[in-house]
């Protein structure tokens, strides 16, 4: 009925816009055949003087327009709701043992931090003292620790440092047996040459000593014959001459027979000597053989340095892991030892009972002299400092609120609050189909208590409208609603949403960001005919 009334006051004012301020142009309308409904300018070509065709320039039709801008439209959704502490806490025991600290009343204020309950320590502060006191001990023996690293660590370096002595060992080992091996063909030549001289020197002995022999015999024959002719010359039968000559055959023999002896006895010195010769080269034999021998031993005395030197090394590594792993045994009983401190302290810590926020006792706090076990309620503390609204969506409107969003609330005694939507359930209710909605507002006063009755106003998802005057809509000839915008020196006819009707004029969507849109004059307007633009406040 709303929108019918609205169109009806279109034509009325329309009408009575036309009939006033608009008379010459309805009268061409209805004279459209005449001559005189136009104006006629004929144009001529003072060149050519030949005509062109008429150009026809009509009346145009006067309009009123405003440049409108669209706005952001905010719906409010409106709930009935109540107050909610943000943060309401029923502070229990973690601990053991009796109170003795005093009550609080309830109903005061209480500040963060502050003594709610104090349980009596018993043994925890002994058992605090011996924990640190292992941790100390623990502490006290990395240096130890780290230490022995270091030592071995020391150790492998010296060890690796002897490799190449040990190593040079072996090679000088080597070098000295494939020496001695290599003497040992010289070594056997020389006895072979020596076996060779002797066995030569003893071939000669029996040239010696038939030498020897010859010579005996011609000694003997001379001295026969040196007799015979000294005789012959005692009784007057031999000249002198024949006996000199006699007796120097005697000497000759006698030469030769020393020669030959002499030639005998080189013969055996050469034995001798070949015979020595050969105790010598076999004594080079053996002395090589000698060699050998020992270059081997030194040979397996320097692997067995190499091979030494190795387990040294590997014993060194071994002996780092091991140091290592003392070190984190070491660390791993300072962790232990602290955990337990801090097991300690924490457990000393729950024996006093804090206040986890500013806030006001609901409850009175537990009495002195009284058993607390873990779980044993010691007081409950309501923090107002804000305050969450708490509604229930409908289900249709859910999806037009968003997280962020701003909202008013109101007490039943009037006073008035703004903050923004905090939360939206995502699940119904199943019995109201509606949705969970808080907003947090501040309460610096800590005027608004926990459950009272609130009226909640929400601002839901808006949309770019514009705000015209009832007065601007208009139908097409199809009787579809909507308005007339300015394109160029005509107008189009633009299909609107009406959103919202207010005092202020009617809400629409449909057109763009920005438009001239005409809202007097309208009514009688076509896409043909021009118009003559006047706007609003200017």
């Amino acid at each position: 009925m709303r929108l019918f009334s609205i169109v009806i006051a279109v034509f009325v004012l329309g009408s009575f816009y036309l009939i006033t301020f608009q008379r010459d142009i309805i009268q061409n309308f209805v004279k459209t055949d005449s001559p005189d409904t136009k104006n006629r300018h004929i144009i001529a070509d003072d060149n050519s003087g030949k005509s062109k065709r008429n150009k026809i320039m009509t009346n145009s039709f006067s309009v009123l327009v405003k440049k409108s801008v669209a706005t952001e439209l905010n719906n409010l959704i409106i709930l009935r709701g109540r107050s909610e502490a943000v943060r309401q806490v029923s502070v229990k025991s973690q601990a053991t043992g009796l109170i003795i600290s005093n009550p609080l009343p309830k109903g005061i204020k209480v500040l963060e931090n502050q003594i709610l309950c104090e349980i009596e320590p018993g043994t925890k502060l002994i058992q605090l003292n011996d924990a640190q006191s292992r941790l100390e001990e623990a502490i006290a023996r990395t240096p130890e620790a780290n230490s022995r690293v270091l030592e071995a660590e020391a150790k492998l370096q010296e060890a690796i440092a002897r490799t190449p002595e040990v190593m040079s060992r072996v090679l000088e080992a080597e070098a000295k047996l494939n020496e001695a091996l290599s003497r040992t063909p010289e070594a056997d030549s020389r006895v072979t040459e020596a076996l060779a001289s002797l066995q030569e020197a003893k071939a000669r002995i029996p040239e010696a000593a038939g030498r020897v022999a010859e010579a005996k015999a011609r000694l003997t024959e001379a001295n026969i014959n040196f007799n015979a002719a000294k005789k012959l010359k005692a009784g007057g039968y031999a000249s002198k001459s024949r006996l000199a000559s006699n007796e120097s055959l005697k000497k000759q023999a006698e030469a030769s027979l020393e020669a030959a002896k002499v030639g005998v006895e080189r013969s055996k010195t050469l034995i001798t000597s070949a015979m020595a010769n050969i105790e010598t080269a076999k004594a080079g034999v053996e002395g090589t053989k000698a060699k050998i021998k020992s270059a081997k031993v030194n040979i397996e005395m320097a692997k067995t340095g190499v091979e030494t030197n190795k387990s040294s090394i590997r014993t060194a590594m071994a002996n780092i892991e091991t140091a290592k792993a003392g070190v984190k045994t070491t660390k791993a009983g300072i962790e232990s030892a602290r955990a337990l401190v801090a097991t300690k302290v924490e457990q000393i810590d729950r024996l006093t009972i804090l206040a986890p926020f500013s806030g006001f006792l609901e409850t009175n706090t537990a009495e002195l002299g009284s058993l607390m076990q873990p779980g044993s309620l010691c007081a409950t503390i309501v923090d107002l400092s804000s305050v969450k609204l708490v509604g229930f969506v409908p289900e249709k409107d859910v999806s037009r609120i968003k997280v962020n969003a701003k909202a008013q609330g109101r007490t039943s005694s009037g006073q008035e609050m703004v903050g923004r939507v905090s939360f939206i359930s995502k699940s119904a209710d199943t019995a109201t189909r509606t949705f969970r909605l808080e907003v947090l507002v501040s309460n610096p006063n800590e005027t608004i208590s926990d459950g009272q009755t609130v009226e909640i106003k929400v601002g839901s998802d808006g949309k770019k409208a514009h705000l015209l005057p009832a007065s601007a809509l208009t139908l097409d000839t199809s009787g579809e609603m909507g308005v007339r915008v300015v394109n160029g020196n005509l107008s189009i006819f633009k299909k609107v949403i009406l959103l919202k009707d207010t005092i202020e004029g009617v809400w629409v969507t449909g057109l763009n960001n920005q438009e001239d849109i005409i809202i007097v004059g309208q009514e009688y307007l076509t896409d043909e005919v021009q118009i003559k633009i006047s706007y609003l406040g200017s």
